[in-house]
Formats: C-alpha cells, sequence, structure tokens
C-alpha cells in the first residue's frame, strides 16, 4: 500500500493548519483557540502520533507492551518520552522538543496575534 502522506507529514501539516487559523482568528479578536482547534490539538493530533509511533516502529521493533499505544494516545508527554530515549538515544531531546514546538505552535501563534491586534488598535487609536 501507498502511503500519501507520513504520520510525521500529517502532524506537521495539522500543527501548521492550526497555527494559521488560531493566527486569523486571534488577529480578528478573539483571545482563545475556537473549540474546534482545541479538539484538533486534543485528540487528532495525539491519534496522529499514535500512527506516527506506529510507523517508526516498523524501524525501531521496539514495542514494550500490548497496549502501548493506547497509553501513548492517554499519557503522550510521558509515554512518548519513555520510547524516544529507548529508539533515538541521545538524539532524543531534539525529537521531543519538536513534538512538543509542534502541540504548542498555535498557542504560541493565536498570542502573538493577540499582541498584534492590541498593537493595531493602539496605532489606530
Amino acid at each position: 500500500m501507498t502511503k500519501i502522506i507520513s504520520p510525521l507529514g500529517g502532524l506537521v501539516s495539522i500543527s501548521l493548519a492550526v497555527s494559521v487559523h488560531a493566527f486569523i482568528v486571534g488577529y480578528a479578536g478573539a483571545s482563545e483557540l475556537p473549540d474546534l482547534d482545541r479538539l484538533i490539538l486534543k485528540f487528532v493530533m495525539p491519534l496522529v502520533l499514535v500512527f506516527w509511533l506506529h510507523a517508526d516502529y516498523q524501524r525501531s521493533r521496539y514495542w514494550p507492551c500490548f497496549e502501548y499505544d493506547l497509553f501513548l494516545l492517554v499519557a503522550w508527554p510521558v509515554t512518548l518520552l519513555h520510547y524516544l530515549v529507548h529508539t533515538r538515544g541521545k538524539r532524543w531531546v531534539r525529537v521531543y522538543l519538536g513534538f512538543w514546538g509542534l502541540f504548542l505552535l498555535p498557542a504560541v501563534c493565536i498570542g502573538i496575534a493577540v499582541v498584534a491586534a492590541g498593537f493595531r488598535s493602539l496605532a489606530s487609536h
């Protein structure tokens, strides 16, 4: 079966799409993420992270227990840290911070947009 997009590409695409939407909504005046964006960040991105873990498992052959994907879905910060330490060696820090960056990028974008909108309203007065 041919893959159209890798799970990591899906994570990046979802994060960028939500970030752009959050920036536009934040610049328009909202001070927090819309409900749909929160839903995507809380449920869809961890699910795509589980798909990435399954794809990466094919390379590393490290699967500590039977329900590891469920553990990743429920408690992804801790479980992902455990997986990366065992499979990446010294490179785990960069990969882990990269995943955190993907999850935090929309919140940073809406924060920047709110500040930019505030400066815009100050300049118009």
